[in-house]
């Protein structure tokens, strides 16, 4: 009877760890002021100050899978569905960035600013999917052979 009782806790804990399978539905556009990463039509976008490039972009399984597994360990899937994470007091225009993402037949916005200053834990995490998301498509080829934006970084 207790190894019973003991089995049926360890098989609990174990699915209560966060770790779940990456749904079909699984899909994120994230937008700041220059780029837009979209998995919902396939593209990546550079903006320029006459006009916006578009080209074909295709996430490896692995690469996406990847993608997922970190805001899944982020909790990217429980905000509510629009989200503007509370961003520090500054005197100075700040960077923002947006992340639309889909999956267990959900979608959500998720909008925070680059402000400097204290940073919340909200905005670190977001922060933390900004940059494995750019540092991931930036190592592509095509991306890598697009011209930079003109447009200026705050």
């Amino acid at each position: 009877m207790r190894i019973g009782i003991w089995l049926l806790g360890l098989l609990l804990l174990s699915g209560c760890s966060g770790k779940r399978e990456m749904p079909d539905d699984f899909n994120f556009r994230l937008a700041d002021k220059i780029h837009a990463i979209d998995t919902y039509t396939g593209t990546f976008t550079r903006r320029f100050s006459k006009g916006d490039s578009t080209i074909p972009l295709a996430l490896t399984a692995a690469e996406k899978k990847e993608i997922y597994r970190m805001m899944d360990s982020l909790n990217v899937f429980n905000y509510p569905r629009l989200y503007q994470a509370p961003a520090p007091e500054s005197v100075i225009p700040c960077p923002s960035s947006e992340l639309k993402v889909s999956g267990f037949g959900k979608t959500s916005v998720l909008a925070w600013s680059h402000c400097p200053g204290q940073a919340s834990t909200e905005q670190r995490n977001f922060m933390v999917i900004v940059r494995t998301i750019i540092s991931m498509v930036g190592q592509k080829e095509t991306i890598q052979k697009m011209q930079r934006s003109d447009l200026p970084v705050l």
